[in-house]
């Protein structure tokens, strides 16, 4: 399959099955991105395509995938991204939400450290390392339980990225 046309047919397969509130299809959808050599070509691509609630259901639902990856593809998909403030914007949001990262680790993680920097809504979290507020919490434990997303697969991704921060 030729790669625009591979990301508009996932571009269009995600965002449907999100609308229909098809989740459990979003981690087949993901599997068929993970059997792909480009996959994280094509995560960093759908990361610029797709809405912030559609890439987060996709990334969630996909959850025990992105716990396979290593820290370097998680490099290469920030590098991949780099000047494309949109997907920075996504999958550092996603980070710090679903996996706890801070400051250190985005620092790893990102080839320009300055573009995530220069995300106001994250200023906070990056520069004093808060917590989430709780309404944050709350809203993602709503989002998990209707995503039907197992507590030992979120537990799994913040402990996959506290390791690194520990370095």
């Amino acid at each position: 399959m030729q790669a625009e046309t591979q990301l508009d047919f996932f571009s269009k397969a995600i965002t449907d099955a999100v609308k229909r509130r098809e989740y459990p299809e979003l981690e087949f959808l993901m599997r068929d991105i993970f059997e792909q050599e480009n996959k994280i070509v094509l995560l960093a691509e759908l990361s610029d395509r797709l809405t912030s609630l559609v890439f987060e259901a996709l990334l969630l639902c996909g959850l025990p995938y992105l716990l396979s990856m290593q820290m370097d593809e998680y490099r290469q998909l920030y590098q991949l991204s780099r000047g494309r403030g949109i997907a920075i914007y996504q999958i550092s949001r996603f980070l710090i939400v679903h996996a706890g990262v801070h400051k250190q680790v985005l620092q790893r993680l990102c080839s320009d450290y300055r573009e995530i920097q220069d995300i106001d809504q994250f200023r906070p979290y990056l520069e004093e390392a808060k917590p989430l507020p709780p309404n944050q919490n709350m809203m993602c434990e709503l989002i998990y339980r209707d995503y039907k997303i197992p507590a030992e697969n979120i537990v799994r991704f913040k402990e996959k990225f506290s390791m690194l921060g520990s370095d």
